[in-house]
């Protein structure tokens, strides 16, 4: 960055401030790239796994007074979610973006409402959101752990599931059925 050729006085400590920022700014920008290239890494090694699990962390990004307030009854508040899942042919880490109001309930507490809105990859983010998602990579790490182990005591719960068969298995599963069944009706 170079200085304007012919600089007005009202204007010089503007400028002495200006050459002060640049050697932060590439400090920053390192600090940046360094964050940006560590979440990849992350990023590429779940996509490595092939898990196949779609996890929205519930915690949002930005606290609640930060986001965006829609004037309506009840008020309606834009909030961004540190997510993994599907996006366009492959898995990303995702911020996703919701509309979210409470509709009171007549007994109890009120009930949340949530409308997705829009989805992005987490490595296209500005600056900012992917610093604040960086500091919740950890615990959505662990909410996918906590979702891999429901899903597995889910399959190894159904005995359908449980061994994996071949083609061939299932066509001879498939005839002593019909066969048992061709047999009851004869009798």
């Amino acid at each position: 960055m170079k200085p304007p050729k012919q600089q007005s006085p009202a204007l010089s400590g503007a400028h002495q401030q200006l050459l002060k920022l640049i050697p932060l700014a590439n400090q920053l920008n390192q600090a940046t790239d360094a964050y940006t290239e560590e979440l990849r890494a992350i990023e590429e090694q779940l996509v490595f796994m092939r898990m196949g699990l779609e996890v929205t962390l519930g915690p949002p990004l930005e606290p609640l007074d930060s986001s965006y307030i829609l004037d309506e009854d009840p008020p309606t508040f834009e909030r961004t979610y540190l997510g993994f899942g599907r996006y366009g042919q492959g898995w990303k880490l995702l911020a996703r973006t919701f509309l979210e109001h409470h509709i009171p309930v007549d007994e109890g507490p009120e009930d949340l409402q949530r409308t997705f809105v829009r989805e992005a990859p987490v490595l296209e983010l500005s600056r900012h959101l992917r610093v604040k998602a960086a500091d919740h990579i950890e615990t959505l790490l662990q909410r996918i752990a906590k979702e891999a182990e429901r899903r597995l005591v889910t399959l190894q719960g159904n005995p359908e599931v449980r061994e994996p068969l071949s083609i061939n298995a299932l066509r001879a599963r498939k005839a002593r059925e019909r066969n048992e069944s061709e047999r009851k009706e004869c009798t």
